[in-house]
């Protein structure tokens, strides 16, 4: 832990979101129980304050393609929404594609922060839901109306008036990318809508690069910086 944080000072970073699992098939025999669940999310969320992380990211266990959660995670959260209160750590569970934000699930999630009045609890958007192009290799070609391509590759097509709606509930934003051009323009993601949309309705929190692009060495290292080139001239001023 000291080497930790002798990094983090060494690089100046900052720690923001701290990723962790409720692994609800932790067990061959049976579901986890929200008290396990509960004891998960609790290791994770003294562990992120001792790292000097302000959220953590629970990915629970689903049980459907449209990534519904486990039903214990309203159980789960409820028995650590005190504990996070006390360590000032924000429980954020993601939006993930296929699971746009009109859907059961975000709006459970807005439900439960509602009904409990919590500052602890808010959603991580994953800029994938974005996507207004399906994640295809280059060489192939889609005939007719992209049917054949597996649901989380299709573009949800999220709009920025969806987006809108949440923001007040949204307390972290995965931004995640695959292709920057060398006119530094993102061949999926509408950024020139996104960080408007962000800046516009006054939404202040952090966005973490997410590059899910082609493998070969030091790309992603060079996307990366792509992506810092085109959101801090988004942020400038230069839509």
């Amino acid at each position: 832990i000291d080497g930790w944080h002798g990094l983090v000072e060494k690089y100046a970073l900052t720690p923001t979101n701290f990723g962790s699992w409720v692994d609800t098939t932790r067990w061959h025999d049976r579901d986890l129980t929200a008290e396990e669940g509960a004891e998960q999310l609790q290791l994770d969320l003294r562990l992120a304050k001792q790292l000097g992380f302000t959220s953590v990211r629970p990915k629970f266990g689903v049980t459907s393609w449209d990534l519904d959660p486990h039903p214990i995670w309203q159980e789960t959260v409820e028995r650590s929404l005190d504990l996070a209160a006390e360590l000032d750590v924000v429980i954020c569970p993601e939006i993930h594609t296929p699971t746009p934000i009109k859907h059961p699930v975000t709006q459970g999630y807005i439900d439960f922060i509602e009904k409990s009045g919590t500052q602890h609890f808010k959603l991580l958007i994953d800029t994938g839901i974005f996507n207004t192009e399906p994640i295809l290799d280059v060489s192939e070609e889609i005939d007719g109306d992209g049917e054949e391509i597996p649901p989380h590759l299709r573009p949800l097509k999220v709009p920025m008036s969806d987006f809108i709606e949440v923001l007040p509930y949204t307390h972290f934003i995965q931004a995640k990318f695959v292709e920057i051009d060398d006119d530094l323009h993102d061949l999926h993601v509408p950024w020139a809508q996104i960080i408007p949309t962000l800046l516009e309705n006054g939404w202040s929190g952090y966005l973490s690069s997410e590059y899910e692009g082609r493998r070969e060495p030091y790309r992603g290292r060079d996307q990366v910086r792509r992506q810092h080139a085109l959101i801090r001239s988004l942020v400038s001023g230069g839509w």
